[in-house]
């Protein structure tokens, strides 16, 4: 009884009701992710920022090239990434390959189906900050407005 009291006092329970046919692409989705839970949480916790803008961390063995106060914490922004490849004199596609995209599950997720197949076919194999990369600046050309999760 005292786990009961506990579990009570301590937690919330949220509950999602899902309809087989009419949300039978978000029940997949939801299925195939590793913790449904965990995934809910991320996006909600994205969501809480504010800041929704695409973001990318650097990939471990490549931390010593951008300084000492850089870890695998470390987030930059499309911005940050054109202006740090314009001062190394170094095309942003190499860069790409030293990052990983912050939320990219959430983001194909919300992405405009014609850009993201026409990329797919187009790029791949590719990595997920390239495809990411690319993929924000068409969404900017068709929508005229920058990608956010």
């Amino acid at each position: 009884m005292g786990d009961y009291t506990s579990d009570k006092k301590n937690t919330r329970f949220y509950g999602l009701k899902l309809n087989r046919n009419t949300d039978a692409a978000l029940i997949k989705w939801l299925d195939s992710q590793e913790s449904v839970q965990g995934y809910l949480k991320q996006l909600i916790r994205v969501d809480m920022k504010g800041d929704n803008t695409m973001e990318y961390r650097i990939k471990p063995e490549y931390l010593d090239l951008y300084g000492d106060e850089a870890t695998t914490e470390t987030t930059l922004t499309a911005d940050e990434i054109d202006s740090l490849a314009a001062d190394w004199e170094k095309p942003v596609e190499e860069l790409l390959d030293q990052l990983i995209p912050v939320n990219f599950e959430a983001a194909v997720h919300l992405m405009d189906d014609e850009i993201r197949e026409a990329l797919y076919k187009e790029l791949s194999p590719c990595s997920e900050a390239r495809f990411l990369w690319e993929y924000c600046k068409r969404h900017q050309k068709k929508y005229g407005e920058e990608f956010t999760i």
